[in-house]
């Protein structure tokens, strides 16, 4: 768990086992790249009792194809950020492919890409889904785009998790938007 020092700022994080001691950092920047195009979240159907289905075909298979790259990523993460009660602020980049008689520069229609909402409750669910996050109820902030694939470039999903101080988490974030994801782009 993390520890507070006096100044109210997380503080390195000391694990000790019979080997010696581990000094975590406070805060953890990770990323991890799906491959192919996300759907978005879907309504739900209630069939009462409490009992519901993701009605978002395309969403649910996404899920399903992501949940490995989500899991490679979680084995290489210490459990102290993945289950602990830490801020969590996730950056995203929901690249889509512009066929060729695609006239628009950005993909707005909600009926192809999805609502940037939906999206980001898709990606959300395949973190907690892969062991990334503990519950989504720890993302503090979130920030994500939706843009067309640059010539070369194939669909992904780009999505940065960073756990930790939240001050330190907002510089990441101004990072991130001057940085390449816009870069080309008026």
């Amino acid at each position: 768990v993390a520890t507070m020092n006096d100044h109210g700022k997380l503080a390195p994080v000391v694990i000790g086992d019979k080997g010696g001691v581990l000094r975590l950092p406070p805060v953890l920047n990770t990323y991890i790249v799906i491959p192919g195009i996300i759907g978005p979240k879907g309504s739900r159907t209630f069939f009462g009792k409490g009992k519901s289905v993701d009605n978002s075909k395309r969403g649910n298979a996404w899920t399903k194809h992501a949940l490995p790259f989500v899991l490679e990523r979680a084995d290489t993460i210490p459990d102290h950020y993945k289950q602990s009660d830490m801020p969590v602020v996730l950056l995203a980049s929901y690249v889509f492919p512009q066929f060729k008689t695609v006239k628009r520069r950005w993909p707005v229609s909600r009926t192809s890409h999805g609502d940037k909402d939906k999206l980001d409750r898709r990606l959300f669910d395949a973190l907690v889904d892969g062991g990334m996050l503990k519950d989504d109820a720890y993302i503090i902030g979130s920030w994500s785009h939706k843009r067309f694939a640059r010539e070369g470039e194939t669909p992904h999903v780009y999505v940065e998790i960073c756990y930790g101080e939240a001050m330190r988490v907002h510089e990441r974030v101004e990072t991130f938007v001057r940085e390449q994801h816009f870069n080309g782009i008026d």
